[in-house]
């Protein structure tokens, strides 16, 4: 996973940097000395240049490129904790505000191509008071939440659910001393054939260039073998799905 991300690092930084550039270039003619030089040298019209590229979506194009180039940073980012992961980057961390975190991520993540707004689904939150801290590298527990999250928006979605709805709930099981996160949608539910595979690598139900497979398995890795927990599925078809996140509290 490192040596990938070093990998993909390099040339996703000078994708980056030559799109700042490009807009600097092309959308600041006007704006930039070196620009305006070599426009009046070339004898091209600003407010001209400007209404082609608009015309042509070129703005909208080096927006793209650039939003793009950061969510392929934060992929790359993800891979390297993976990789430095460590007892020693553990922290005393409180659940309930990873939970909102991932919450938020999920809500600015909607994608045109996705065609749903999960700020559109219906959020209920039940959390225990006075839940002990638990001994966790938080950016992965928010990945394992987001992940789940954004796997239950995309199947209500596609079941076209007419009230889409998460239920949230967090609390401290103390004969067990452990923290307790369970994730409930009002989905489509899933079937026995294919909870079996729930959290095998490759194993997805979406169309090929949707989904990768890994998004479960990764998170089976992340709370099992990483944090000794546990992480489960309830469902049953037309009744939606639950999952049950088990980490040992402090």
């Amino acid at each position: 996973a490192a040596g990938m991300a070093h990998e993909i690092n390099n040339p996703l930084a000078a994708m980056i940097q030559t799109a700042i550039s490009l807009e600097n270039r092309l959308l600041n003619v006007d704006k930039i000395e070196s620009n305006i030089e070599a426009a009046n040298k070339h004898q091209i019209d600003a407010n001209n240049l400007h209404r082609y590229m608009d015309d042509r979506g070129i703005p909208r194009m080096i927006t793209t490129i650039k939003e793009s180039g950061s969510r392929i940073a934060s992929i790359v980012r993800n891979m390297l904790n993976f990789a430095r992961s460590t007892e020693a980057q553990r922290m005393p961390y409180d659940l309930v505000t990873l939970i909102d975190q991932a919450v938020e991520l999920a809500s600015i993540d909607y994608q045109q191509k996705k065609q749903y707004d999960f700020r559109g689904i219906d959020i209920i939150k039940e959390y225990q008071d006075g839940i002990p801290k638990v001994s966790c590298e938080p950016g992965m527990i928010q990945q394992v939440v987001l992940n789940i999250l954004q796997n239950g928006a995309h199947e209500m979605h596609n079941a076209k659910v007419d009230k889409p709805q998460f239920i949230i709930r967090c609390w401290y099981q103390k004969d067990r001393n452990m923290v307790a996160i369970e994730i409930e949608d009002n989905g489509p539910g899933i079937d026995q054939a294919t909870r079996d595979k729930l959290f095998e690598p490759f194993f997805t139900t979406k169309a090929a260039g949707v989904g990768t497979g890994l998004g479960l398995s990764v998170s089976y890795y992340i709370i099992v073998e990483d944090h000794d927990g546990e992480i489960t599925e309830e469902s049953e078809p037309g009744e939606g799905a639950r999952f049950r996140i088990m980490l040992p509290a402090i």
